[in-house]
């Protein structure tokens, strides 16, 4: 259970833990589009995210990007990739492919759920790129689902007076506590 990769056989879901899961799934699963989770590392966030990732992978086309030190366009570009595009040209472009993948899955029935860990390495332009993203959506539904998940220091970057429109978007922040002295014998 205390190896480097996150396997999801060893996730304990402590009240908080079970709480954040809940809401992160109800978030995906009512279209609410921007959600967050957030904890100190060594918390298990990220196991807590391949186990979510593991319950919608029937129902959802989903995408773990990890490489948060990178320009918005790399960031699209990344997204693309994982989504089976090959992207090409320049922003608008990139754009117009992400909309025709979102509409293509969305015809398919399947939602696409994003999920970006170490979130609070991202710059404010990628993070403005992923605001702007969010806006991909019919009459009806959110195409896209897209969850930040990064250390205390995404919070911190979130209550930037630079980011208030992405933050008002923001739905759900979910946070992991430490377990108790409890939770840790239980576990």
């Amino acid at each position: 259970p205390f190896g480097v990769t996150p396997d999801t056989r060893y996730l304990y879901l402590s009240p908080t833990h079970r709480e954040a899961l809940a809401s992160l799934l109800y978030g995906v699963q009512s279209g609410r589009g921007f959600m967050s989770i957030i904890a100190k590392p060594g918390m298990g966030k990220t196991t807590l995210l391949f186990q979510l990732l593991q319950t919608l992978e029937q129902s959802a086309r989903t995408v773990f990007l990890f490489q948060t030190l990178c320009s918005p366009v790399d960031l699209l570009r990344s997204l693309l990739h994982d989504l089976g595009t090959e992207a090409h040209g320049d922003l608008p472009e990139m754009h117009s492919q992400l909309n025709e993948c979102l509409l293509t899955e969305s015809r398919r029935g399947k939602q696409v759920v994003v999920v970006i860990d170490e979130a609070q390495n991202l710059s404010d332009e990628a993070l403005e790129l992923l605001r702007m993203l969010s806006n991909f959506e019919t009459p009806h539904k959110k195409l896209m689902q897209i969850i930040l998940a990064g250390q205390p220091q995404l919070a911190e970057k979130l209550d930037s007076p630079d980011l208030v429109q992405l933050r008002q978007r923001l739905s759900i922040i979910a946070r992991l506590n430490a377990f108790t002295d409890e939770e840790t014998r239980l576990y």
